[in-house]
């Protein structure tokens, strides 16, 4: 809080015996605006350009370590200072951080992790930069029509259900993803081992990857819907939607089918020849108006060798758990619909 208005900001380190901690409590008198002063406990300082929107952000957090060294003495010379605040340039500011170690690490990997280090907070600034431009997007274009889709009701009988019902009282931000079932039809893989959905032929049953996905922000459901709207719809007939979330434990996805509207052709979950492609679109509601705010068209763009399209990847927990691990993604692997133990 201390460059809210624009001014520096001092960060004081503060070591016990197990921890080493960064505060920000105080604002610095000297320096000029803009700058990160950080003040070591032997009383010498480091000063580097901060933009202040960054020194704010940095002054609200209190980094907390482990240390290796916690039976030590807790004074701190200037050398064990400077071994303590290491610079780590991301973008185009300054990030004070405190001196990080595991046990038995080597100087090599503490090197190549600091470098590392380096482009996740480039990564950062760069993810926040995209979702800040996508946030400024101009009012995007108005739905053509008040689509009706085939839904459930409390008692699960089928029922219409048209696009402005979808947004509950309070809320003016509808999320949508465009389940690809029926699947791909050069999809090879597995279909449903058991239960109703079995008995689909390959080509009219769910696309493991968009089940998948499904599985993981059925949870995710519950902590956003008081903030917004979110529905999957698919060609499918309803009662093969309905019952298929049932075989999956899905309790908080609201389904529906889209059967017999232009609603996925018209918002690119359907290509020229009727198949279904998986399309995250978001709308808004402004007063009596509803508008498309965005899409997922990272789906449509050109891919790096090796890679897919990845145009919901950050909301995708499975294939980013595996990128934090050594082997990575692989490429060996795709999602199922059930997995055999070995």
């Amino acid at each position: 809080h201390a460059a809210a208005s624009g001014g520096p900001t001092r960060f004081s380190i503060a070591r016990t015996t197990s921890t080493i901690r960064m505060v920000a409590p105080t604002r610095a008198r000297t320096s000029s605006p803009g700058d990160t002063v950080v003040a070591g406990l032997a009383g010498r300082s480091l000063t580097r350009t901060c933009p202040p929107r960054q020194a704010a952000a940095a002054a609200e957090r209190v980094f907390v370590s482990r240390t290796a060294h916690s039976q030590r003495s807790t004074r701190v010379d200037s050398t064990a200072q400077s071994s303590l605040c290491r610079e780590i340039v991301g973008g185009q500011g300054y990030c004070a951080a405190v001196d990080i170690r595991y046990p038995g690490e080597s100087a090599d990997y503490r090197a190549a992790r600091d470098l590392l280090l380096r482009k996740e907070i480039e990564l950062r600034s760069a993810m926040e930069s995209v979702a800040a431009a996508r946030r400024a997007l101009p009012p995007g274009g108005p739905v053509p029509e008040d689509y009706v889709f085939q839904g459930a009701d409390a008692d699960g009988e089928p029922t219409d259900v048209r696009l402005s019902e979808l947004f509950s009282p309070g809320n003016d931000t509808l999320v949508i993803y465009h389940m690809m079932f029926p699947r791909d039809p050069d999809d090879d893989r597995p279909g449903p081992a058991s239960g109703q959905s079995a008995l689909l032929s390959l080509a009219d049953g769910p696309c493991p990857s968009c089940t998948a996905l499904l599985d993981q922000l059925d949870g995710a459901v519950e902590h956003v819907s008081p903030h917004l709207d979110f529905a999957v719809v698919a060609k499918a007939p309803l009662p093969h939607l309905i019952t298929f979330g049932a075989e999956r434990g899905w309790h908080r996805l609201r389904l529906l089918s889209c059967a017999g509207t232009t609603f996925s052709r018209d918002y690119l979950a359907e290509n020229t020849e009727g198949m279904p492609s998986p399309m995250l679109n978001v709308f808004h509601r402004d007063g009596g108006r509803i508008r498309h705010f965005w899409g997922s068209e990272l789906f449509y763009a050109p891919t790096e060798p090796g890679q897919d399209m990845r145009h919901v990847g950050t909301i995708e927990p499975v294939w980013n758990i595996f990128d934090f691990t050594p082997r990575g993604r692989g490429t060996d692997w795709d999602e199922q619909l059930s997995y055999s133990c070995h």
